[in-house]
């Protein structure tokens, strides 16, 4: 039996995760050797609004030269600091990434250049104000236009 099946002939499933900052979960990767050492690759999915279904990828080197690019993938993936893990110890985890568009092969790819966490730890800072008594000030000015008296001040913050 033929003719079962029809697909939509659209290109979107190529369509790169737009330029800008985006939230990513790592979905899945796989362990590789290179020409310059052993690395990870990453599958991600883009978690912003609006980009629903895109995806990325992400190499990070496992060899000793790139080994401050590794620190900051750790960090974006707030891994403990000290302990061991596989490539598996990160499926899950969320990071923060900025996208630039690169062409590859003759199609338009996302590339991720830096890695940012996905939730900050910093606290909410509260900051108290002090109501503020500002007085007009006189100096410079025609004499018919001051008048001496208290009524010109201003109170903010009250």
């Amino acid at each position: 039996m033929t003719g079962t099946y029809q697909i939509d002939l659209d290109r979107t499933a190529s369509t790169p995760v737009t330029e800008g900052i985006h939230t990513f979960e790592i979905v899945s990767g796989e362990e590789g050797e290179g020409a310059k050492g052993a690395y990870w690759r990453f599958n991600l999915r883009c978690l912003s609004p609006g980009e629903d279904g895109k995806t990325a990828s992400l190499i990070i080197s496992l060899s000793p030269q790139a080994r401050w690019r590794l620190e900051i993938f750790l960090d974006a993936v707030r891994a403990p600091e000290a302990g061991k893990a596989t490539i598996e110890n990160f499926f899950k985890r969320k990071l923060r990434a900025k996208v630039t568009h690169e062409m590859y092969e003759g199609r338009e790819q996302a590339r991720l250049t830096d890695l940012f966490p996905a939730v900050t730890t910093a606290a909410a800072t509260k900051v108290k104000t002090a109501p503020v008594v500002v007085k007009s000030v006189t100096r410079d000015l025609p004499e018919d236009v001051v008048e001496e008296s208290d009524d010109d001040a201003i109170e903010f913050g009250a």
